[in-house]
């Protein structure tokens, strides 16, 4: 999970996506039915996570295609959990400041 900087409001480019991983770390493929839930861990800006925060993990891969965070900071992390899953946190990444429109 490697949340890419995103711009205030915008959705986090390049989705996020959570593998669910067997033993050896390896994708398991088969699970279709398991369920993934992000949060923010550390919240610089004192913010909500906004978008769908709990998917069905498909082919073995939760992906989030709507998150976003309107508070910029620095050093944001999304932490991931599921039922029998172990958490994992992502990279710290920023939240930029919206850029002005005229």
């Amino acid at each position: 999970m490697k949340p890419h900087t995103a711009e205030a409001g915008a959705v986090i480019r390049d989705f996020v996506k959570v593998e669910v991983l067997d033993g050896n770390n390896h994708v398991v493929t088969g699970d279709n039915t398991d369920s993934v839930t992000i949060a923010l861990g550390p919240n610089p800006g004192n913010a909500k996570l906004r978008g769908t925060k709990t998917v069905t993990v498909n082919n073995g891969v939760a992906t989030f295609d709507d998150l976003s965070i309107r508070a910029a900071g620095l050093g944001y992390v999304l932490v991931a959990s599921g039922s029998g899953f172990t958490t994992v946190a992502s990279t710290p990444f920023d939240i930029t400041p919206a850029a002005r429109r005229s």
